[in-house]
């Protein structure tokens, strides 16, 4: 279902989520939503304030840059030596580098989960509460975020001989504030909303998927404080709907310094000198682009606008016949390393043609 942190148009119904009205279900930057299970209780008093509360399915994104892998001396090049496998002379010893830090898994096929996703194994749900008033002139609410994240840290990964001994369980609790505000003018012609969710560890419930956490050499989660707001304009008539929007997200830097190398989200001594140089592509029949070299580019910000319309040409009892069309331009902006502060700008057009059953 949709999280109870998604704006509403009326109450805490949760089949009337209040989503930017666009052709692209991506939606437009700053939009805080998630749709993800969870058990909501809510109260009604008079139609005036409700009161909701709910436990939502916990999850972690995660930007980690500059972590070490951990190689003692048991191969050539230092790595742990691992299982053998197959080469054009035969079977070969091969070697891998250990990391000390775990947040989840992927999913297990057998048990009804999706092999190709990642798990987080989060200590508990997400708990969110949210306040909603109609007053008589315009639509509020304000609520509140806690998400509690889990990591599993091997102290002894970089040992000479590397061992899972001592591994032990750390959790970080995060969360954040939010507020959503909605006017309806010119004969409900005309809607003005405004939307904000700030805090740390929230960079999930925004459009651009920002990070959670970041992880540091000694295998420990850090917060990473996040901001994401958006205005939206709207205009409603029986033939036409047009829209604009424009918001942003943002991500703060958290970054630390680990045996003489930059590690984390954001540090100022990550290398981006590589990011606006193109390179080879890979061998894969022709879809394997190249990876940028030495580009970290740790997201700043994202910043977009976007313009929409739908025109119900037809609408009436034998259904509805629409076409709409949305232009939007989106930059996003990276922090600054050594080498520069790389920034990238998209702009995208999507058309739609609909018929709606009656």
């Amino acid at each position: 279902m949709w999280s109870l942190a998604t704006e509403y148009k009326s109450g805490l119904d949760p089949l009337a989520w209040q989503s930017p009205q666009v052709i692209d279900t991506q939606y437009s930057a700053g939009f805080t939503y998630a749709r993800q299970y969870g058990v909501r209780v809510t109260k009604n008093l008079n139609n005036k304030v409700w009161f909701g509360m709910s436990v939502e399915n916990a999850q972690t994104t995660l930007t980690a840059s500059g972590v070490p892998g951990f190689t003692p001396a048991q191969c050539p090049d230092g790595s742990a030596l691992v299982t053998s496998k197959k080469s054009p002379t035969g079977y070969v010893a091969t070697c891998a580098s250990s990391f000390n830090f775990l947040i989840g898994g992927p999913g297990n096929s057998s048990g009804g989960y999706n092999s190709l996703a990642n798990y987080s194994s989060n200590i508990s749900p997400d708990y969110i509460a949210k306040v909603a008033f109609e007053p008589g002139f315009g639509r509020y609410e304000v609520f509140g975020i806690v998400s509690v994240f889990r990591t599993r840290v091997y102290p002894n990964a970089s040992a000479t001989v590397p061992s899972a001994a001592g591994a032990f369980n750390d959790t970080t609790a995060g969360g954040g504030f939010g507020a959503n505000a909605r006017w309806q003018l010119a004969q409900k012609h005309l809607e003005v909303g405004i939307h904000y969710l700030g805090g740390d560890g929230v960079g999930r419930y925004g459009v651009g998927q920002l990070p959670d956490v970041t992880v540091y050499g000694d295998g420990y989660e850090h917060l990473v404080r996040s901001y994401q707001g958006q205005l939206s304009i709207e205009y409603h008539s029986p033939k036409w709907d047009l829209n604009l929007y424009g918001g942003g997200e943002y991500a703060g830097r958290q970054a630390s310094i680990y045996k003489g190398k930059p590690v984390g989200y954001g540090s100022p001594l990550f290398v981006n000198s590589g990011c606006g140089t193109e390179t080879l592509p890979t061998l894969n029949n022709g879809y394997g682009p190249g990876a940028l070299a030495n580009c970290v580019g740790n997201t700043r910000a994202l910043l977009e606008g976007t313009a929409a319309f739908f025109y119900k040409f037809y609408n009436g009892p034998k259904g509805r016949v629409q076409v709409g069309g949305q232009y939007s331009y989106l930059t996003r902006n990276a922090w600054s390393g050594l080498g520069g502060q790389p920034k990238a700008i998209e702009n995208m057009i999507f058309s739609s043609f609909r018929y709606y059953l009656p």
